[in-house]
């Protein structure tokens, strides 16, 4: 009986004292949309807690980071201990970074033309970029599988 008890209580104070942040994680998105540019660090850890990295420090200012619930990681850059910009970034998982265009696909997925080479651009810088998030020749070849019948049913080759 005293073991169980013991094994209780030893179960609650785990869960009470991970529970800040728990709590931090699962409400980052929810508590972003209070923080404001201008505010101080101290405004902003009031809001979204004491539960961040720091990212990175300069002479100019400090990144600080607070994970979130889908993985993703807010960065918000402090110059002269005001907030100065945020964003969030996904840095674990590769299908994010498909989202990651450089200006010369961009362009050539705009543009369409009679002969199809705009689209057939489009699926070109598609394939590259699935294929960069690769982490093994197992997913490269599930990749230019499906790259391939997407081709095959767009283009009608």
């Amino acid at each position: 009986m005293i073991k169980k008890g013991f094994f209780i209580c030893t179960c609650i104070l785990l869960l009470t004292s991970c529970s800040p942040s728990l709590y931090d994680v699962y409400h980052a998105d929810a508590n972003m949309q209070k923080i404001r540019i201008g505010m101080t660090k101290n405004e902003v850890v009031a809001i979204m807690g004491k539960s961040y990295e720091v990212i990175a420090h300069t002479e100019k200012g400090y990144t600080l980071g607070y994970k979130a619930y889908d993985e993703g990681i807010y960065h918000l850059r402090f110059v002269n201990n005001r907030l100065k910009s945020w964003k969030k970034e996904w840095p674990y998982y590769p299908r994010f970074r498909h989202q990651e265009r450089t200006e010369q696909a961009r362009k050539a997925a705009i543009r369409q033309t009679s002969d199809n080479s705009g689209t057939k651009a489009h699926l070109d810088a598609h394939r590259r970029s699935m294929l960069s998030g690769a982490d093994s020749e197992a997913q490269k070849n599930a990749i230019n599988f499906h790259m391939d019948a997407h081709e095959k049913a767009v283009l009608g080759n």
